[in-house]
């Protein structure tokens, strides 16, 4: 479940407004028009922001993103996202290589368990500078808070999500086409949340390599549902194949998950190891990560916002193709 209220203080006065907090989902469809975000508007302030936590971890992944007029807007000056919970903080000042948007993990501690998480826009020049090779306190002129400092949410992650026929990566499903239904199931949760599925696929033709991310929506969160495998396996001859590739908030999160699932032995650029080749024509290695989402969308005067709390858990599918051409 999902909480909002935003609060923007400028000067004497007091607004209120959504400030979203995203996921950084979905694509578009197959073709990739190059834009970063196709959500953001061409006009005003838009804001994403996902909270995210994976069964097993004791630590929530945050990313976020910020767009002005369409176009990135980077904070500057001392202005950070900050994620808190309870005493315990962090503030998103992670950036990936390629990829548009800010991240870091807090630790999720005993005593906070449960507690909702207060996202806010803050100003703290000594903070975000500490990685600077000469001492954070000297060399600097505090130009003081940007427009955006106040602005803050509360987010309330839904209950763990628990995959109930989990493939395991040393024993996953196996398919020799991509025309059979996927069932998937797990332990229905309590509340209205909506079940999502990004699948990162590694495939190989016996001579390159290709890693992409696909998003889908697979319905109400009853414990049951299907995908078609052609979804996620394409065919580069068919002309409007039915993929919807993720966007760079996504692989923000994705590629900090798997850091921290294989304890910092994944490359700093593994989302983005990109090569072109045929999918249906290749051995393809699928971890398909199953998300319990509760969204919010906010849009007033002031601007649009998208706030997304997830839990999620992850399966694995092997499809074999690379004879089938």
């Amino acid at each position: 479940m999902v909480s909002l209220q935003i609060k923007q203080h400028c000067k004497s006065a007091r607004l209120y407004i959504a400030l979203l907090l995203v996921t950084g989902l979905v694509a578009c469809g197959f073709e990739d028009d190059g834009k970063i975000n196709d959500r953001a508007p061409e006009n005003g302030l838009y804001i994403e922001v996902e909270l995210s936590q994976h069964s097993g971890l004791d630590i929530v992944m945050a990313v976020t993103s910020i767009f002005q007029d369409g176009k990135p807007r980077q904070l500057v000056g001392g202005d950070v996202v900050k994620v808190s919970q309870g005493s315990a903080y962090t503030l998103l000042t992670n950036r990936h290589a390629g990829l548009q948007g800010y991240s870091n993990q807090l630790a999720v501690l005993a005593d906070n368990a449960g507690q909702p998480f207060h996202v806010e826009i803050v100003h703290e020049p000594i903070e975000t500078r500490e990685d600077r090779w000469y001492p954070s306190d000297i060399i600097y002129t505090d130009t003081g808070p940007g427009d955006l400092v106040g602005l803050n949410t509360e987010i309330t992650l839904p209950e763990p999500l628990t995959l109930t026929n989990a493939n395991t990566e040393d024993s996953p499903q196996l398919f020799s086409s991509n025309l059979p239904d996927i069932d998937i199931q797990w332990a229905a949760g309590s509340n209205a949340e909506t079940i999502y599925l990004r699948a990162l696929v590694d495939c190989n033709d016996g001579v390159k390599t290709h890693r992409y991310l696909s998003e889908h929506e697979l319905g109400g969160d009853d414990g049951f549902e299907s995908i078609a495998l052609s979804d996620i396996i394409y065919d580069l001859a068919d002309e409007y194949p039915l993929l919807h590739l993720a966007k760079d908030l996504a692989k923000v999160l994705l590629q900090d998950t798997l850091n921290q699932l294989s304890k910092g032995n994944i490359g700093a650029n593994y989302i983005q190891a990109l090569s072109p080749l045929n999918p249906i024509a290749s051995d393809c290695d699928i971890h398909a990560y199953v998300y319990r989402w509760a969204q919010t969308d906010i849009d007033n005067d002031i601007g649009k916002a998208r706030i997304v709390g997830s839990t999620s858990d992850v399966t694995h599918w092997r499809y074999v193709g690379a004879n089938n051409d």
